[in-house]
């Protein structure tokens, strides 16, 4: 779809907290909350909670690291893969402005600084880590240099003193870091949207995660049980519908990736990036061993979401046939790495992020009564909460469908600010009985009267096996493994549509998935059925033989199945638009430009529509314009033939560019 003098404008909102607060017995609840948290902190946080509810079954040694793969605790080795250093291409993007003037740090300077230990708090509300001296920073996706010039000049006018300073910017992903007095931070995050006001941004904390995963305890399992659950979902029907399209790309977010591995290597991977380093280079540094569970969990992650199939290794990823982007944020789990990782992802033109990591929690936390943990959900966090559903809403206006990991402590999953967004889909784990696994978290509850739904789906997570670096294979258990088999499944359904909506992929993951059974079977999000789930997408679908035997079934409004990319004097330009035809008889229809990611506006044009034995053709002779707006879509020809799958396949051609993709019957124009 082409695009003529298109505006670029796109005005952003503030986005409200997803829950308000309540009135004098909210205020008295959430102070119990507060003391309850605060003896759980004195007991002591933890990243990680164990998770024996199976016993895993032995496995072979040349199943887990194949004859003439080396140890991954020899220390001796130089690499965490077999790629040595000097073979890593330099960083394809522009992460430096070429004069960033003086209150912005040069090339040589601009990394994000580590955080020293003393330099380290402890949230007073929520125990969460955070670094005392630092506030973090996303400029609107429009910013360009001369915002980041503009917005350092103002900073610095208001704060003129050496103790204030910006200590990290990229305007790739439109981000940056300050430096301030530990003792003015809370001040200076709460002072600055009112003294800055002509340039849009979002502030907030740099507070520090840990991934959801387990480091494997018991390696050890027999061939038949590697794939046990593979069959619960219903992979093996599901691939026989689709194993995935390469043109559907998920990002992992993670810790390391061994790009060199056997599951991984070659074409799968794209545009691979570190975060911390700034380079394409992805790999566990050099001296870190197995010990290590950010040596292998990004591997891990990867290879059961889109690990190769039938390449004599290993098992299979969910969608093999997909494109993996790695984006590695290594022992740098915080807010703006993070933040910036999945920024990254959305620019990258991701389809599909998994993340799985969460909030550290204190290891006693479950034993919150469960009115706590909702009351601290609905008043802990909120500033946090608003910045994320600022990024989450960003994703899903451009159809980028975010998949985390519920996490591993059993509590109630929004207790957690990453985990309050509706658009974002949590997974929950199920143990090999295919019930509640007893570490994982929950959501879906009744409290006070009222309901809530924080646990979307829910896949197994107990002895889930995944590559390890060079070539070698484990099994692990947590949400951190339950996450990247939905990751999967939401990129086989991008694969028949990838213009699914993130409202439409949750409806239909919900709907077809089947309800889980055992005590806290109804506290979870059903489990995923993968084939169902592509057949309510199939289903929708026009068939070719039946509109071509009966023109009737083409009358109604139907959509495309992919995104079109807006072209500006021939170059893609960033945004998006949702494709319709709406068809009322056999000679004529019209065809609507809805721009989703821009003016959010309607475009219009008539089509006449031809038919033939073997194909119909839409013919749209003028330009798709909008009342009251300059810009305009130029007319192009849409000829609608059989595809291999029976399917009404589109093949659209304009002024220098052609496209391809099918359509599906919708009620009303999507403007989610």
């Amino acid at each position: 779809m082409k695009r003529i003098t298109f505006n670029n404008s796109n005005g952003s909102s503030g986005h409200n907290p997803f829950w308000n607060p309540w009135g004098f017995l909210g205020y008295m609840g959430r102070f119990l909350g507060f003391l309850a948290l605060m003896f759980l902190l004195f007991v002591g946080l933890t990243a990680i909670r164990s998770c024996n509810d199976s016993t895993p079954p032995d496995i072979p040694d040349d199943i887990l690291r194949p004859p003439g793969t080396p140890d991954p605790d020899d220390k001796d080795k130089t690499r965490g893969i077999t790629d040595p250093i000097d073979t890593i291409p330099e960083n394809p993007f522009r992460t430096d402005i070429p004069d960033p003037g003086p209150y912005l740090p040069d090339s040589t300077r601009n990394f994000i600084p580590p955080v020293e230990p003393g330099d380290t708090i402890e949230d007073p509300d929520t125990g969460e880590k955070k670094a005392g001296d630092r506030l973090n920073v996303i400029l609107d996706s429009k910013s360009d240099d001369s915002t980041f010039k503009q917005w350092a000049k103002e900073f610095k006018t208001l704060y003129p003193d050496d103790e204030y300073e910006i200590t990290y910017y990229n305007p790739l992903t439109k981000t940056m870091q300050l430096k301030v007095p530990k003792a003015e931070r809370a001040a200076i995050k709460e002072k600055l949207p009112k003294q800055i006001t002509d340039i849009s941004f979002k502030i907030f904390d740099e507070s520090f995660y840990a991934p959801s995963g387990k480091i494997p305890k018991d390696p050890g399992f027999s061939r038949k049980d590697l794939s046990w659950y593979f069959a619960p979902i219903q992979a093996y029907d599901a691939w026989e519908i689709t194993t995935g399209d390469s043109e559907v790309k998920v990002a992992v977010i993670d810790s390391y990736f061994d790009m060199t591995h056997i599951e991984l290597g070659g074409a799968k991977i794209r545009s691979p990036y570190n975060i911390v380093r700034k380079s394409a280079d992805v790999a566990p540094p050099l001296g870190m061993t197995g010990s290590n569970p950010n040596f292998f969990h990004g591997s891990m992650t990867s290879s059961q979401a889109v690990g190769w199939q039938d390449n004599g290794a290993g098992l299979s990823g969910i969608a093999p046939g997909c494109t993996l982007i790695p984006v590695s944020i290594g022992d740098c789990m915080s807010n703006l790495t993070i933040l910036e990782a999945i920024l990254y992802a959305i620019y990258q033109d991701a389809d599909v992020i998994n993340l799985s990591l969460g909030t550290m929690f204190g290891e006693m936390a479950h034993l919150l009564p469960i009115e706590q943990q909702v009351i601290i959900s609905k008043s802990m966090g909120l500033v946090e909460e608003d910045v994320w559903n600022y990024v989450f809403n960003m994703a899903d206006e451009r159809n980028v469908t975010i998949v985390w990991a519920a996490g591993n402590d059993d509590v109630f999953t929004a207790m957690d600010a990453t985990k309050r967004n509706n658009n974002t889909i949590k997974v929950s784990a199920l143990d090999m009985k295919l019930y509640k696994a007893d570490f994982s978290n929950f959501g879906n509850i009744s409290v006070g009267g009222e309901r809530y739904e924080m646990s979307t789906i829910s896949a197994p997570g107990v002895n889930i096996f995944g590559a390890m670096p060079w070539n070698t294979f484990n099994i692990g258990p947590g949400t951190s493994y339950s996450a990247p088999i939905v990751t999967g499944a939401v990129a086989l359904m991008k694969s028949l549509d990838p213009s699914l909506s993130n409202a439409e992929i949750i409806k239909i993951l919900q709907e077809t998935g089947k309800p889980v059974s055992g005590p806290e079977g109804n506290t979870i999000g059903p489990m995923l059925q993968i084939k169902d789930a592509l057949m309510r997408i199939k289903g929708g679908m026009a068939k070719s033989d039946e509109v071509l035997d009966d023109h009737s079934k083409l009358f109604g409004l139907w959509q495309s199945t992919r995104l079109v990319e807006q072209l500006t004097d021939g170059k893609k330009n960033g945004n998006y638009d949702r494709l319709y035809f709406k068809i009322n008889n056999e000679k004529s229809g019209e065809i609507i430009v809805y721009t989703a990611t821009t003016n959010k506006k309607e475009y219009h044009a008539p089509l006449t529509i031809k038919w033939e034995s073997d194909k119909v053709t839409f013919y749209q002779k003028e330009n798709a314009t909008c009342p009251g707006e300059k810009n305009y879509f130029l007319p192009a020809t849409y000829v609608c033939t059989n595809d291999d799958k029976g399917l009404l396949l589109v093949n659209e051609t304009g002024d220098g560019y052609t496209d391809r993709y099918n359509i599906k019957r919708v009620k009303a124009i999507d403007k989610e």
